[in-house]
């Protein structure tokens, strides 16, 4: 089914993605909109409202299973295909390894992403309102400047609805935020979790931006997992972190995710993870955050890994590299002479001297995705007046200083 179906993906029948505002999806790449609305189905699957069992059995879901079934493209797919036909792999096609087989009779929810509204302390250059409280001042005064921004309320607080049926078969949970593990919901959740015995069956994958550290009583919920994985969202290293994640401190940053790797060598239960998110901004540097990630691995004799030597779906050490679609001015489809990015990435890539067979296979692949994600953009139409725009307005509000902050990215 999963190889011969181009269309097919195993997400609907075994998961969902819940947004801030209590929407749900049939994942987090889910297209729910067509053109510039939002499809008149999809705001009826509020998780807070209907709960997990109305969304697993909705019409909207089930529409989306019987296309795939029948081998039809569903709209709200596009990234993954878009992937697809630039690199051959995707999402899906991940899940479907992940999970060959299922039963397409029957949906059984085995992965969950869940959110607890958009409360988070940082305003990052690549993100908004929607998904950040402290976005929300500026997007108020960017209203109506450029297309797209417009200020999204404040979801503080949300209904907890919760129960331990609707983790019967759940093997993995995503957390993401706003910052996931400030919300009070967040420790009551992995308590209910827990109240259902199977607590070292099922993997925990929490998004953080990597500017606080939970308390004792958190981590110690954290322990009694199969296995926990902290993605931990650093764009930049040092000073470039504060300009591009406003409101982050590079020393704090640093310090947390020292705490983070300490814990993976310690406990053998809770494992990092590194995500930047690729962008105008921080593509010119991201050198100096992978050596930075390795130095601290290393120092600690944390082992890189190649994925499927195990069991395991994600490997401790790994940089998971994703690019900015929206704002669309920080995609990297507007960098300029992407080719001396490319020659400068092969060149530093070949300084490496690896010590294991693994090592090599990580740190190529860490350097490959980066030079591919450059190449699918290589010929693009290059127009830096938005960026130049937005970014102007923005060290207004904010009080910064582009030039000084990244004098690569400037020139």
């Amino acid at each position: 089914m999963t190889t011969e179906n181009k269309t097919f993906c195993v997400l609907p029948w075994i998961h969902f993605a819940i947004k801030v505002d209590g929407l749900s999806k049939p994942c987090c790449r889910f297209h729910t909109w067509d053109n510039e609305e939002e499809d008149r189905n999809w705001p009826e699957l509020d998780h807070n409202k209907i709960g997990t069992k109305g969304v697993v059995n909705s019409k909207q879901f089930e529409e989306v299973r019987q296309a795939m079934l029948r081998g039809e493209k569903v709209d709200g797919c596009w990234k993954c295909y878009k992937e697809e036909a630039h690199a051959g792999y995707s999402m899906r096609t991940a899940y479907n390894d992940m999970y060959p087989d299922i039963n397409v009779k029957q949906p059984e929810l085995k992965y969950l992403e869940v959110s607890f509204g958009n409360y988070c302390n940082l305003s990052c250059r690549t993100c908004n309102s929607k998904l950040s409280t402290t976005w929300y001042d500026d997007d108020v005064k960017l209203d109506g400047l450029y297309d797209k921004v417009q200020p999204f309320p404040k979801i503080m607080e949300v209904p907890f609805t919760w129960n331990t049926e609707d983790f019967k078969h759940i093997e993995e949970i995503k957390f993401v935020g706003g910052e996931p593990m400030l919300n009070p919901n967040f420790p009551k959740f992995l308590e209910t979790v827990l109240q259902t015995g199977r607590g070292k069956d099922i993997t925990l994958i929490i998004f953080s931006n990597t500017s606080w550290f939970p308390k004792n009583k958190t981590i110690d919920l954290l322990k009694q997992f199969k296995k926990v994985y902290i993605w931990m969202s650093i764009d930049a290293y040092g000073d470039r972190n504060d300009y591009v994640r406003n409101k982050s401190k590079w020393n704090v940053v640093d310090s947390c995710a020292q705490k983070w790797l300490d814990l993976e060598q310690q406990t053998g239960t809770i494992g990092t993870v590194l995500t930047p998110t690729l962008n105008f901004l921080n593509i010119y540097s991201v050198d100096e955050l992978i050596d930075w990630w390795l130095e601290n691995r290393n120092k600690r004799d944390l082992k890189l890994h190649r994925r499927n030597e195990t069991d395991e779906r994600y490997n401790g050490g790994d940089i998971v590299f994703s690019s900015v679609y929206h704002p669309e001015e920080y995609s990297l489809q507007h960098v300029p002479n992407k080719q001396e990015l490319i020659d400068k990435y092969e060149a530093k890539l070949a300084t490496y001297n690896f010590e294991t067979p693994n090592e090599r296979w990580v740190i190529t692949r860490m350097y490959k995705k980066v030079i591919g994600m450059l190449h699918k953009d290589l010929d693009a139409k290059v127009d830096l007046i938005p960026i130049i725009q937005h970014t102007k307005d923005l060290d207004m509000l904010r009080n910064q200083d582009f030039k000084k902050a990244l004098p690569e990215v400037y020139t």
